[in-house]
């Protein structure tokens, strides 16, 4: 996708999950005035009606949608299928390390597992929760935990979650569409950096991270 400045977008969530209607003033890399940035790059947007303050890491840049039934979601809870890479003991539910997947940065809890535990070379299909505010994700996203050194690694299968139906079932959530993607892969998400101008890395959806 290509950024305009002038294009009408959405920024968020902010701490209650909301998004926020603004428009692209200029657009800036490395400094450098230039009228649109595409995917792949790295700029930086000036944003109408946002304050420096309202601009936390975790925060995306989204096409604004034709029809409000298309409105972005957030969610605290998600679906993932993990492969545990390195941990001295077992990994069960309640477990808490700090999660990265995308720009989001934020402690996580698991909240079930596919069977009893986990432990190091173990892939299995794991709910997560926020422990602070919900966040904008899509199947797809590739995602790393760790508590000081990384732990595990894996892909999100879908989002929001349901306790009465059993992980691995191939149901769970709203990720229908992302069913028969690929299995973990290496990859990890980088940590982003929070500024005034959303420093945007355009990405081929449509989707930039602030």
């Amino acid at each position: 996708g290509v950024v305009h400045a002038g294009d009408h977008i959405l920024v968020g969530p902010d701490s209650l999950g909301h998004f926020t209607q603004t428009t692209i003033r200029s657009i800036e890399r490395k400094r450098i005035p230039v009228p649109a940035t595409s995917a792949g790059q790295s700029a930086s947007f000036a944003l109408k009606r946002v304050r420096r303050r309202d601009v936390r890491k975790g925060m995306v840049v989204l096409a604004k949608p034709e029809d409000a039934a298309d409105a972005p979601r957030v969610f605290r809870e998600f679906v993932a299928e993990v492969l545990i890479l390195s941990h001295a003991t077992t990994i069960k539910p309640k477990y808490q390390a700090m999660l990265h997947v995308g720009p989001v940065s934020q402690t996580c809890t698991i909240i079930a597992i596919d069977r009893a535990h986990i432990r190091t070379g173990d892939r299995a299909t794991v709910a997560f929760r926020f422990v602070q505010r919900p966040e904008y994700l899509v199947p797809g996203d590739r995602l790393l935990f760790r508590e000081g050194r990384t732990k595990g690694l894996g892909i999100v299968k879908s989002v929001g979650y349901d306790p009465l139906k059993p992980l691995g079932g191939g149901d769970e959530g709203l990720g229908e569409e992302d069913k028969g993607k690929e299995k973990v892969g290496d990859g990890g998400a980088e940590e982003g950096e929070g500024d005034s101008s959303a420093a945007a890395g355009a990405a081929g959806t449509g989707e930039k991270s602030v």
